[in-house]
């Protein structure tokens, strides 16, 4: 029995033997996009791993850079809670736990909040950059491209 004779035999009488080769055809396409799809999916997926190797290799990156710095820097996300913060930074304010998660009121002093309110923007964009007096400190805002701020504070009676 050939291929023909077969497909008729199994095919009920009112099938017309195009419609099964455009079926068979249309999932043969069908099978052909979805290897396609896994193949495209696979890649993507190793590359989004490689991504976030890299990733952890910068927060690594910076986590050590953040500790060993004595300049006291908070970087502040869209929703004004702290994201990271320097060892000068937490000493300057006299943080003893992480403050990473906190709201910047919590963190910093009440004076360098109300300087800096101005350059914070309300929702959640970039911040304005300049530089703020706040009591005995000199404020530094950087605007982050994704929303929230950095604050670069420095005693405002130095030269440094």
């Amino acid at each position: 029995m050939d291929d023909d004779t077969a497909r008729t035999a199994a095919a009920p009488a009112d099938l017309d033997l195009t419609d099964l080769d455009q079926a068979s055809g249309l999932l043969a396409d069908m099978r052909k996009r979805v290897d396609e799809a896994a193949d495209d999916i696979e890649r993507l997926t190793a590359e989004l791993d490689d991504r976030r190797q890299a990733l952890d290799e910068l927060e690594t990156v910076a986590d050590a850079i953040l500790g060993a710095t004595a300049t006291a820097v908070v970087i502040v996300g869209p929703d004004r809670r702290v994201r990271a913060v320097t060892r000068g930074a937490a000493d300057l304010f006299g943080v003893e736990a992480s403050p990473v998660g906190r709201p910047l009121s919590a963190v910093v002093p009440d004076e360098v909040l109300v300087a800096t309110q101005d350059h914070l923007d309300d929702d959640g964009g970039p911040a304005t950059p300049g530089t703020v007096t706040a009591g005995k400190w000199a404020v530094t805002v950087e605007g982050l491209e994704g929303g929230g701020a950095v604050l670069v504070v420095q005693d405002a009676c130095s030269d440094g």
